[in-house]
């Protein structure tokens, strides 16, 4: 073995400065993964429902203040253009989220279909852009069940222009449970609201939780039938944005059970309206950080992120 202590100085010192170039070379190695350094030419969409209920629900122990804290450094971390929220219900989370995010993300509308009074909640799908928005139109489902009645669920579309293609982003936020025909309605309501602002070349990107599982050999055509929308796999390790199995923030977690909910109904689709983009990739990505001596998991969802290449 050499004994470094052996050597002249100069020789010493030509040994240790190879080593600090070596730290630095593989350091900078590594960083070409991190988010700010990927392809800039991409448009990057998200979706992520952050179970913001309404923090009275205190048997839920779902903390939405605290959440409201510490998820916004993921979500800058990652870098997007779009972001669609959905459960964004607690008054007091929301402002916190948006006074968070707003550097990052100056232009926000939501949470949608706010008006009317009453003990009726919000829809409780937020759209954050880093790009000037025009509000198009925001619907309300007309149909609906069970707890569902409590939100006025919808959608919400916008229109931007995004390094230099204009686009159309809708959000929304679909029943959950129900019966499949409720979903066929708000389906064709969404179909006909993108169809009332639908512009040849002009490609509508739809974002959200549709409560419809990727594994539903009815329901999921269905659904890509009545939209007229492309879905596509999913990228990287994480396979599901729902899963009782890992996700400690979900209802079924640590339960016995004889079967566990792992799938996919979270989705980021494309409509070209006769431009077909170059290429599109999907992923989900689990946020984590120790904020309850029960919880490590920021939401009951993972959150999915498209780069689309127009």
């Amino acid at each position: 073995m050499f004994a470094p202590d052996k050597f002249p100085i100069p020789v010493m010192k030509v040994f240790f400065a190879s080593l600090v170039l070596l730290f630095v070379f593989c350091d900078n190695a590594y960083s070409q993964d991190s988010p700010d350094l990927r392809d800039t030419s991409a448009i990057r969409i998200m979706t992520y429902n952050v179970k913001m209920l309404p923090r009275i629900l205190t048997y839920i122990h779902h903390k939405p203040i605290k959440r409201a804290r510490l998820i916004p450094q993921f979500l800058i971390a990652e870098n997007v253009d779009m972001i669609v929220l959905e459960e964004t219900f607690d008054y007091r989370a929301d402002q916190i989220l948006k006074r968070k995010l707003r550097t990052a993300y100056p232009y926000i509308y939501g949470p949608a279909n706010k008006k009317g009074g009453g003990t009726m909640f919000s829809s409780g799908v937020m759209i954050l852009s880093k790009y000037p928005m025009k509000r198009l139109e925001e619907i309300k489902f007309k149909s609906c069940s069970g707890d569902d009645c409590w939100a006025r669920k919808g959608a919400m579309l916008v229109e931007l222009t995004v390094k230099g293609h204009t686009i159309q982003f809708m959000g929304t936020h679909l029943q959950a449970g129900g019966t499949p025909q409720i979903k066929r309605d708000q389906y064709a309501q969404i179909e006909a609201m993108l169809e009332r602002h639908a512009r040849p070349g002009v490609p509508q990107i739809l974002g959200g939780d549709y409560n419809t599982f990727r594994s539903d050999t009815v329901l999921y055509p269905t659904m890509l039938s009545i939209l007229h929308a492309e879905d596509g796999p999913i990228s990287g390790d994480i396979q599901f944005t729902s899963d009782d199995i890992i996700c400690d923030m979900s209802e079924n977690y640590c339960r016995t059970l004889a079967h566990y909910e792992q799938d996919i109904i979270d989705y980021i689709l494309y409509k070209g309206n006769g431009l077909p983009h170059r290429s599109v990739t999907r992923r989900i990505t689990r946020y984590m950080t120790l904020w309850d001596i029960d919880h490590r998991d920021l939401s009951d969802h993972m959150t999915l992120i498209m780069d689309l290449k127009l």
